[in-house]
């Protein structure tokens, strides 16, 4: 069955599908096929957002991931991001766990 939040020409592919963790900032490349993206955090810390390549801060995010009532708790910060094909970033103030997937076009 199809993932009903999706439509049906998109693929869960692409390079920032995974699981990142650490303390640096994350790029996450432009892609003119993107269609959406997601991000949940599955961490202890918050993690903060940038919808371009600026380091994320506290200050600065322009959407900030509360942290998860435990480690993987399934209860964190979840942010989906529709029709922006260009350059993100993600970072924390210290070490983090975040889930990314990336739906790009067929």
């Amino acid at each position: 069955m199809a993932n009903p939040l999706w439509a049906n020409n998109v693929a869960a592919t692409g390079a920032a599908t995974q699981r990142v963790s650490g303390t640096v900032d994350v790029a996450i490349a432009s892609n003119g096929n993107r269609t959406s993206i997601t991000f949940q955090n599955v961490g202890t810390v918050d993690v903060f957002y940038r919808e371009d390549s600026t380091a994320p801060t506290a200050a600065n995010a322009h959407y900030t991931l509360s942290a998860p009532s435990t480690d993987l708790g399934g209860d964190g910060g979840f942010l989906k991001v529709d029709g922006v094909p260009g350059a993100m970033k993600v970072g924390a103030a210290s070490t983090y766990k975040l889930q990314i997937m990336e739906y790009i076009k067929q």
